[in-house]
């Protein structure tokens, strides 16, 4: 049993920008902000008392501060082009369950990978936020009413990150719960979160909206939505090791082909993304990090607001039907990066929704 808290206070100072640079307008603001954070963990901890283990309470704190700088700023070129600039120091901090207080010792008869019998596994109450610098710049020009073009890079320093680490320690003169004996073997492998490593993450997004009524009035109502983003990392564990991180593909593309027109609505949209590494429920539902392959998932939509059609008791009625899945793509997780190797093979099917609103 374990019980977490954390709290925080903070005040920031900011400050907006309306200015001019040559002819051109410079709008945003910039800023910093102080964060004060003090978290604690009540649990329980396999402690040494005259050899044998036994199972104490723990009540671990600990606090940090950060000082954290952003600035916005958007050039205006024109009435259809506009260029944006954003630079800031962030955190993420982590998951309470990761700070647990609660630690746990067990011996077995056969050793792990490094060779050690004593396994010893609980949270860290010391465990510092994700923490990065990131810079984003992007062009967008805005050539139609409906319709807009976008181009954007971004890039994050990341100097401190959260990791599943393991370690060494010594267990000399700690007896074996089960038997009371002092076993041959001295050493144990911890594990648990730890802060570390870091590294540089960057990539680009293209954006487009396109409303086909730009080439020929018929075709009013009809367009295109479409998006593609690359992402590349070069990132190290707390042992200096290549590291992924997690929910990030290296390709990412949509797009949505749509007609809207006369209370008539009717899409059909495709997300791609390569594989990646992501985060899947494991043993006591504990979060463990696989490969993941990538997919291509189809949906469709068609509705109808009746508040169109000019019959006053149906004015405000909409009707939708929607079509998830298609292609009944599955997801498919791999033990290891060889894609012969599936751990897990799951095929959702396609899924139908059929809703309706009314607004009075």
């Amino acid at each position: 049993i374990m019980d977490s808290a954390r709290g925080s206070y903070c005040f920031f100072v900011q400050a907006d920008i309306n200015a001019e640079l040559g002819s051109i307008p410079v709008t945003g603001n910039i800023g910093v902000r102080y964060v004060q954070t003090k978290q604690s963990s009540q649990g329980s901890a396999a402690n040494t008392i005259d050899g044998l283990v036994v199972v104490s309470p723990t009540d671990m704190s600990h606090d940090y501060s950060h000082v954290l700088p952003s600035i916005n700023l958007s050039f205006a070129i024109d009435e259809e082009q506009t260029i944006r600039f954003g630079a800031a120091k962030t955190i993420s901090r982590a998951l309470l369950n990761d700070m647990n207080a609660s630690v746990s010792a067990s011996y077995g008869q056969q050793p792990d990978e490094n060779g050690n019998y004593w396994t010893i596994s609980g949270g860290n109450p010391e465990l510092e936020p994700k923490e990065a610098t990131g810079l984003d710049l992007s062009y967008e020009n805005y050539f139609d009413a409906e319709g807009y073009f976008s181009a954007a890079f971004f890039y994050k320093d990341i100097t401190q990150w959260i990791f599943d680490g393991s370690y060494e320690v010594d267990m000399s003169g700690v007896a074996d719960p089960s038997t009371g004996e002092i076993p041959e073997f001295s050493t144990g492998t911890a594990s648990g979160m730890v802060n570390g490593g870091g590294g540089d993450l960057w990539g680009y997004e293209l954006s487009l909206a396109l409303p086909f009524s730009i080439f020929h009035p018929s075709l009013e109502g009809f367009g295109v939505i479409a998006s593609h983003t690359g992402i590349e990392q070069d990132v190290e564990d707390q042992f200096g090791n290549d590291y992924k991180l997690p929910g990030l593909s290296e390709q990412v593309d949509s797009f949505t082909v749509y007609y809207e027109r006369n209370g008539f609505q009717a899409r059909t949209s495709m997300r791609k993304r390569s594989d990646f590494k992501g985060n899947v429920n494991g043993l006591g539902l504990a979060p463990t990090q696989v490969d993941i392959l990538g997919e291509t998932l189809w949906d469709a939509q068609v509705g109808y607001d009746f508040s169109e059609a000019g019959v006053e008791s149906l004015d405000g009625l909409s009707l939708t039907f929607q079509v998830q899945n298609i292609t009944e793509e599955p997801f498919t997780t791999l033990s290891g990066d060889n894609a012969l190797q599936v751990r897990d093979y799951q095929d959702y099917g396609r899924t139908f929704l059929l809703g309706f609103s009314y607004k009075l």
